[in-house]
């Protein structure tokens, strides 16, 4: 079995691929999201393995519906869980969850190269 660190820092950068949808009043638009985080990470020993994260989370939010547009942005707060395979000793997969906050999360799967 292949034995790796039980903590480690991960950076994490996301952005939109394609635009959600969004209603406001019955008429529909788009919108999309970007964020930048930086987490402690703990990982189980083993080659399949399950994962928890807390960390800070900075997201820039846009949106547009009926021609208006309206962008914000926020930081805080963190979560997720998760559970990979790993892949010799540099590499895993992971399928992941997490809370940007408290009405905005994603599901994830990742190809992870560790350093």
């Amino acid at each position: 079995m292949f034995e790796a660190a039980k903590e480690l820092i991960e950076g994490e950068y996301t952005d939109t691929v394609s635009e959600g949808d969004a209603t406001f009043g019955g008429i529909h638009g788009e919108w999309e999201i970007e964020t930048y985080a930086i987490y402690g990470v703990f990982r189980t020993r083993g080659t399949l393995f399950f994962k928890g994260k807390i960390g800070y989370l900075h997201e820039d939010v846009s949106s547009t519906v009926g021609g208006f547009g309206a962008t914000g942005s926020d930081s805080g707060l963190s979560l997720g869980i998760g559970a990979g395979l790993r892949i010799g000793h540099h590499g895993s997969i992971e399928l992941e969850y997490t809370i940007i906050e408290e009405d905005v999360d994603y599901l994830s799967v990742g190809l992870n190269y560790y350093f």
